[in-house]
C-alpha cells in the first residue's frame, strides 16, 4: 500500500470518547456528538456551563483533527 492510501486510512478511524468515561480538557476545542448531530465546540470558552452540563448535553467527543489532503 502506498503512503498516500495509508495516511487516508489513519484518518478514517475516529476515536470517540464516551462522556460517561471522560470529559474533554477544559477550554480544548473538540468535536462533540449529542445523538443527533456533531458540532465543534470549546464548551467552557463560550458558556458558563460546567462539566455536568457537558455530560447531560453530549454523548461522545473526540479531539479535532485536520482532514486528509490529496
Amino acid at each position: 500500500m502506498d503512503e498516500h492510501k495509508e495516511s487516508l486510512l489513519l484518518y478514517s478511524v475516529i476515536n470517540w470518547v464516551a462522556v460517561f468515561d471522560k470529559t474533554p480538557p477544559e477550554n480544548e476545542t473538540v468535536l462533540a456528538h449529542n445523538g443527533h448531530r456533531i458540532i465543534e465546540t470549546s464548551w467552557q470558552d463560550f458558556t458558563d456551563q460546567d462539566e455536568q452540563w457537558f455530560k447531560k448535553t453530549f454523548l461522545y467527543w473526540t479531539k479535532t483533527f485536520n482532514p486528509p489532503s490529496l
